[in-house]
């Protein structure tokens, strides 16, 4: 009798809705459990922040396929998902989503405050993956609790694996600029023709850099050091010993395009450094930089 009971009750914690078996806890559900997060109210608005923005999927629909870039996600206890890229397009004056933007988008949708159980970062990068994290400031998911957001994105279609590093809000990276400066560079870019395809040469460069020398420990990034002291460099490689100004000013921005938000910031910097010719020249040679550090 007592086995029969137990499987009546297993069956009823399946039927349960997933919001549903969050909250009562059934003791044999399958689905992660994430507690209900309160909304931090000193939250200052930021320069440059979408009101409401993002894509919102419910109950039972996953992710579509995301391109490379930064994004941002929040979930509600009733399973409704939003997202979107964290620079979505080249509005001037409010080109940055946040969290707030996407709870915005939510309470409009619903025409009620939602109850949030999740939210963070995605950063994909060369096509995969390579950190997902809980940092935000709209509300605070503790630490303990990022094996069941990982779960819960990954149930909804995130291509998430045993490789991608789940981060921690406090390991995350600092950036050098704020979100609406790399805004600001990514539109200058986007509008200065040369820029632009100065930037895609490098981005193609770096691409092809991370099939080579790939990051054991972060999917989608580059191991730099292994480039800069590769023994299958060209002969007319460039030596870090003789290296020119330039050419040395040019090397230290490599790092910089292992943070993704960074990235944005690496060309405009350079254009401002170098004199046109010099920039030109070195984005026609970056294979040169390939075992530069040999001696």
């Amino acid at each position: 009798m007592k086995a029969r009971i137990r499987s009546v009750f297993f069956i009823l914690c399946m039927f349960s809705s997933s919001g549903q078996a969050m909250e009562l806890d059934c003791p044999e559900s399958l689905k992660p459990r994430l507690p209900t997060l309160t909304l931090n109210q000193n939250v200052v608005i930021r320069e440059g922040e979408k009101h409401s923005f993002g894509r919102i999927l419910k109950r039972g629909e996953n992710f579509p396929n995301l391109n490379d870039g930064p994004y941002v996600f929040i979930l509600d206890r009733d399973q409704n998902l939003v997202f979107s890229e964290r620079f979505p397009d080249f509005d001037e004056v409010a080109p940055v989503v946040t969290h707030r933007s996407l709870y915005r988008k939510l309470e409009e949708h619903l025409g009620t405050e939602p109850t949030l159980i999740a939210l963070g970062e995605i950063h994909f990068d060369n096509g995969v993956i390579s950190s997902v994290n809980n940092k935000a400031g709209t509300a605070f998911l503790p630490n303990e609790y990022l094996p069941e957001l990982a779960a819960v994105l990954k149930e909804r279609g995130l291509p998430i694996t045993p490789e991608t590093p789940i981060v921690p809000f406090d390991k995350v990276r600092p950036e050098h600029d704020t979100e609406h400066q790399i805004a600001a560079f990514r539109s200058k870019i986007e509008r200065d023709p040369r820029l632009k395809a100065l930037n895609e040469k490098l981005l193609d460069f770096r691409r092809e850099a991370q099939k080579r020398f790939p990051r054991q420990d972060s999917p989608g990034m580059v191991h730099w050091e292994a480039f800069l002291e590769s023994q299958t460099g060209p002969n007319n490689r460039f030596a870090f010993s003789s290296m020119a100004d330039h050419e040395r000013i040019f090397l230290g921005c490599f790092s910089l395009m292992e943070t993704m938000n960074s990235r944005y910031r690496v060309i405009p910097t350079l254009n401002e450094r170098l004199t046109p010719e010099e920039l030109d020249y070195l984005i026609s040679n970056l294979y040169r930089f390939e075992g530069s550090f040999l001696r």
